[in-house]
């Protein structure tokens, strides 16, 4: 079913070649049916689409393939040929996530309890943006996340995590995609991608918690949600669907990170929103994790402030006494020792993978898995490296891993 596969995604051969990797004549020879596909590359098909090997080696040209609605949403959409290349690595890298979950004994599906939950106490009768506002009360109760006087940006990564919801941060050299996500099956885990490229950490967490309502509302009837731009949700929904969704995914990610106790407490405190200065909304910005145009709105919408009052706090120059507040406005050359987590492999040479996608940076926290369950024997130095999608050497070289590793066996 390869020709099949080829044609309905209607990707350049060169697209393929990169990914397979294999040459532009060979692939061609298998779309034709002159040399019999390889099991290696029918696997490495079938974990970047989300597809059955099977499906990709099959003869059968009467079985229809069931290409996963990401692919084809990208397609109808007509997304650039690097939209389709970020979601195939995500496919991989969310492929191995979920190897190594198995692996290591960490996989868990907590997450499908926490959207029933979260879907139960909202009432579908209600407003989109009081939907999301329930929602997101939701959210934080049953997280834990509702506790303290502080934002939850720097809890919130690993408590998605440890409930089994797959989350990549990474750079897409595509500015107005802002994120997506997608199941990495039909109606299975949750993948939540933020695109990281010239964005700030107080941005993405708007995005990851924008994403995350779709997927706890939105994703099993969609298949797939694109965010280019702001609020430009790219689906094949009705536009009175698609505003609904967009309206209850803002009041979610505005309410999550803002609740309205948190500007309470910080107008108690003496931080007075209205006449706000530049370094009292970098001191916000650090506290709530949340970036400045949201706790604008937020303001407003609680009754803190008029809208020309908000217009002024958005135009607020905070980008350097916000690096006096808070780590994450520093680049990691602004950094000391003690504030980075994980140097050995946070610096981007250490994380670029060369084979046989190149130059794409991959997440930290997927790298230090991989390493993880090479220490513990439970992949090979081979393995390890087709996880990080590197050469064995560049996989030696950077890490500094010692020549035992390569009688590991796979678990």
């Amino acid at each position: 079913m390869l020709p099949e596969i080829l044609t309905t995604l209607n990707l350049p051969d060169d697209f393929w070649a990169d990914l397979i990797p294999c040459s532009v004549s060979q692939l061609q020879e298998w779309r034709t049916g002159q040399r019999t596909v390889p099991y290696s590359v029918a696997e490495r098909i079938s974990k970047a689409i989300g597809i059955p090997a099977s499906s990709v080696l099959a003869t059968d040209a009467v079985t229809p393939v069931a290409i996963p609605a990401v692919w084809l949403k990208a397609r109808d959409y007509e997304l650039t040929v690097d939209v389709h290349r970020a979601i195939a690595l995500t496919r991989l890298i969310a492929s191995g996530y979920d190897e190594l979950g198995t692996l290591l004994a960490r996989q868990t599906n907590e997450y499908s309890q926490l959207f029933y939950e979260i879907r139960k106490s909202v009432s579908p009768s209600d407003p989109p943006a009081r939907q999301g506002e329930r929602a997101a009360a939701a959210f934080l109760s049953f997280t834990g996340l509702s506790h303290g006087a502080t934002g939850i940006g720097e809890a919130l990564r690993p408590r998605l995590r440890s409930a089994g919801v797959l989350l990549l941060e990474t750079p897409i050299d595509l500015r107005p995609l802002e994120g997506f996500c997608f199941s990495v099956a039909p109606g299975s885990r949750p993948c939540l991608i933020v695109n990281s490229y010239r964005s700030t950490w107080f941005r993405r967490n708007a995005v990851l918690l924008h994403e995350l309502c779709h997927a706890i509302f939105d994703l099993d009837s969609a298949g797939a949600i694109f965010e280019v731009g702001p609020s430009e949700d790219v689906t094949s929904e009705s536009e009175d669907s698609r505003q609904s969704s967009e309206k209850r995914a803002e009041a979610f990610a505005m309410h999550a990170l803002i609740p309205i106790r948190l500007l309470v407490a910080f107008e108690n405190r003496g931080l007075k929103l209205q006449g706000l200065s530049a370094d009292d909304m970098a001191r916000l910005m650090s506290e709530t994790h949340a970036e400045r145009s949201l706790i604008a709105k937020a303001a407003e919408h609680h009754g803190f402030v008029d809208s020309s009052e908000r217009h002024r706090l958005e135009r607020l120059e905070v980008a350097e006494p916000l690096k006096h507040y808070s780590t994450h406005a520093r680049n990691l050359y602004e950094l000391s020792a003690n504030q980075v987590y994980r140097l050995d492999i946070l610096e981007t040479s250490k994380r670029k993978t060369t084979f046989p996608i190149r130059g794409h940076r991959l997440p930290v926290q997927f790298v230090e898995l991989v390493l993880e369950a090479l220490q513990q024997g439970k992949i090979s130095l081979g393995k390890a490296a087709e996880l990080l999608m590197m050469r064995k050497q560049d996989l030696e070289k950077r890490f500094g891993l010692a020549p035992q590793y390569e009688s590991v066996s796979v678990a």
